[in-house]
């Protein structure tokens, strides 16, 4: 590899870890998974050297990449025998300043991926409906209904407490 493509693939996972890195870590909930499949992405992205006409379509690959191999590496035969039902990202760390926000977290982080990872793309990371949809591998009209499905079942998870109406 030369210098300026070293110096190219730092600048590129300098900008995009974070962005990476929580989206993988939604995905299969534990930091050192997470660590794995970060790897992952980014070997991916050195063996394949993808050409792009924008940064948009570089971040877009990325993270669809990203949500490809967290999914094989949650339906490989190994990980389906370790159970991460019970505490969701119970070695992540995540801590925040008030109470509702950790309790919504976590009731986020509880949904199916179907509808968790929509939600944590929007509210967490800030994509648009676009994309999340080219990151899913559906329709921006798709991840639009899985968000509205997710609010409902947010809504009907955290009745009660701080977040009666």
């Amino acid at each position: 590899m030369k210098s300026t493509d070293r110096k190219e693939l730092a600048d590129v996972i300098n900008k995009y870890k974070g962005l990476i890195y929580s989206a993988v870590l939604a995905q299969v909930r534990l930091r050192s998974d997470a660590d794995d499949v970060f790897q992952d992405v980014f070997l991916t992205y050195i063996r394949k050297a993808p050409q792009f006409d924008s940064e948009p379509q570089r971040k877009a690959w990325l993270l669809k990449t990203a949500v490809n191999i967290a999914r094989q590496y949650n339906h490989s035969s190994w990980n389906t025998k370790v159970d991460k039902t019970d505490s969701p990202l119970k070695d992540a760390q995540v801590s925040f300043e008030d109470n509702e926000k950790g309790e919504v977290f976590e009731a986020v982080m509880k949904l199916d991926d179907k509808y968790r990872l929509p939600v944590y793309f929007y509210y967490f990371l800030g994509l648009s409906s676009k994309e999340i949809g080219e990151s899913l591998g559906i329709t921006a009209e798709n991840a639009d209904m899985r968000l509205s499905r997710a609010r409902k079942m947010l809504k009907m998870r955290l009745k009660g407490g701080h977040f009666d109406e």
